[in-house]
């Protein structure tokens, strides 16, 4: 089976409705491992590319580490793919002693699903700072809420989990011991608070 634009659009639509759905059929799309991480990367560049432009449109001060970052967009890129493939592996790994049944490349795809539909997302945003600044505000709090429910849901549908309400408590935990590990590498890599 080959995938179209259509059957990407379709589907996206199809998980703002219904992201479980959704996201099963993401998992479903004949994508090697492979082909799943480059996906990610090139998901990680564009993410790169446009914090570059939200910043460059953006009227306000920029904060300090965030420049440091963008200033190296290369290596910004490469921190993004690897806070992806870090949040693949753990929702993969953190299921499994719950009685999660997924795949790391379900995985990977749920994953890179996530990040294709908050990019759509970014470029409203970009577009709102262009025409109406007042509500890119407003966009990036419903982006937070967005990405929060669909990777509660994608994480349940992922594992077989029935209740959301558990899945987002496993997912606060995962994302604390994320964060953490980011940092640590923001300021290995970017030298960040050194």
């Amino acid at each position: 089976m080959a995938l179209t634009g259509d059957d990407v659009l379709q589907t996206a639509r199809l998980t703002l409705r219904d992201p479980k759905r959704g996201v099963r059929i993401v998992m479903g799309w004949p994508l090697t491992t492979g082909d799943l991480w480059l996906v990610l990367a090139l998901l990680a560049t564009l993410s790169a590319l446009l914090a570059e432009a939200m910043v460059a449109l953006s009227a306000g001060e920029v904060d300090p580490a965030m420049a440091v970052m963008l200033a190296t967009p290369l290596g910004f890129a490469a921190l993004q793919f690897a806070g992806l493939g870090v949040m693949a592996v753990l929702l993969f790994a953190l299921g499994r002693p719950f009685g999660g049944t997924g795949q790391f490349p379900e995985a990977l795809a749920a994953v890179g699903w996530l990040q294709c539909i908050l990019l759509v997302v970014q470029i409203v945003q970009i577009i709102a700072i262009l025409v109406l600044p007042v509500f890119a505000l407003l966009i990036a709090v419903g982006s937070l809420g967005l990405a929060i429910w669909l990777l509660t849901s994608f994480t349940a549908e992922l594992h077989g989990f029935r209740s959301l309400f558990l899945t987002l408590l496993a997912i606060i935990a995962a994302f604390i011991g994320m964060v953490v590990l980011l940092s640590v590498a923001m300021i290995v890599v970017f030298g960040v608070g050194a």
